[in-house]
């Protein structure tokens, strides 16, 4: 535990605790003192309680320093002033006290002051922190939702761009995903390390279980295996294509058991989905298509074996931006 932690604690400690630590160093200091009485000078009476008063003011608080700094003078002025143990007619001795009193009073308001006000910093510090944690978690989540939705809008638009006829409007359409996907890349770069790759069959588990909850949990088994590791941006492509394909399975074909292996060799990674459905779920062809073109892969959707088979291969390196194509100028 920090020592700033600790001296909160005997801070915030009962009264019982607090005057009772006061009481006990006042005594050691002054246990300390009559050890030293014959190397002292008259006048050194209280020299030793000053720092002991300092301590107990600030780690303790006002009320108790001033317990041990009234302790420590009556009882200095009584046993060690001359003479001991009697009622002193000395005015410089008086003095003396008077002025410990007075000015270790001082020392101790002004020490519990300053703990006071640093207690009172420290807690608005802490809640500045906070609060700044909160909003920066706050930003980084939106930061990586509008990063994957304008990562799907920049596929949809390189989709539709490969299809349009018009040679102008083709090149507007792939002049907007080289933009959009620009910008969910700095998105993406706000919101985690763009280069921390992902371990995506633990993260296919977790979202193929999610998707199975918001489908109301239907009798379908989900095995996933193998081995692949993305950078966040194919991670969040190839997670849109599995849970289209979850999707379309549950909906359409809730029974039975979906088999989805995922490797990588060679900078190559493959997602293999397999189904005994007795009939072929619909996926949205035109999402999976825009996925697979925007990550430069090549989608396979056939059968074997009576089953199911989608094949999806993509290179494991992050592609470079669509070619942005200006238009010439209109005359």
């Amino acid at each position: 535990m920090p020592a700033y932690r600790r001296l909160d604690a005997l801070y915030h400690a009962s009264r019982t605790v607090r005057y009772g630590l006061a009481v006990g160093l006042a005594l050691s200091v002054i246990a300390l003192r009559a050890a030293f009485d014959s190397a002292l000078a008259p006048g050194a009476y209280y020299y030793l309680y000053y720092p002991a008063i300092v301590i107990i003011a600030y780690a303790l608080g006002l009320g108790p320093a001033i317990v041990a700094l009234v302790l420590a003078g009556f009882v200095s002025y009584y046993a060690f002033s001359a003479p001991a143990f009697q009622i002193k007619s000395d005015v410089r001795a008086n003095l003396r006290l008077a002025l410990f009193l007075i000015t270790s009073g001082a020392v101790a308001a002004l020490m519990a002051d300053v703990r006071r006000r640093l207690s009172a910093l420290r807690s608005e510090v802490s809640e500045t922190s906070a609060l700044t944690r909160s909003q920066a978690e706050l930003f980084r989540e939106h930061a990586e939702r509008v990063g994957d939705h304008l990562q799907l809008l920049s596929a949809v638009l390189q989709f539709k761009a490969r299809d349009e006829p018009e040679p102008d409007y083709s090149r507007v359409l792939a002049n907007a995903a080289s933009r959009t996907l620009l910008i969910s890349r700095m998105h993406r770069s706000f919101a985690s390390d763009e280069n921390a790759k992902v371990d995506f069959v633990a993260f296919a588990q977790r979202l193929a279980d999610a998707a199975l909850e918001a489908q109301g949990r239907p009798p379908l088994v989900i095995s996933i295996e193998g081995q692949l590791h993305l950078l966040p941006e194919q991670a969040t492509s190839l997670a849109l294509m599995l849970l289209e394909c979850i999707n379309a399975r549950a909906a359409q074909e809730p029974r039975g058991v979906m088999r989805i292996a995922l490797s990588e060799r060679a900078g190559e990674g493959a997602l293999t989905v397999t189904q005994d459905a007795r009939r072929p779920a619909r996926q949205d062809m035109g999402m999976l298509g825009a996925i697979a073109e925007q990550m430069r892969g090549r989608l396979v959707i056939g059968a074997n074996d009576e089953r199911d088979v989608l094949r999806f291969s993509f290179p494991t390196e992050l592609q470079p931006l669509p070619q942005w194509a200006p238009l010439a100028p209109l005359n």
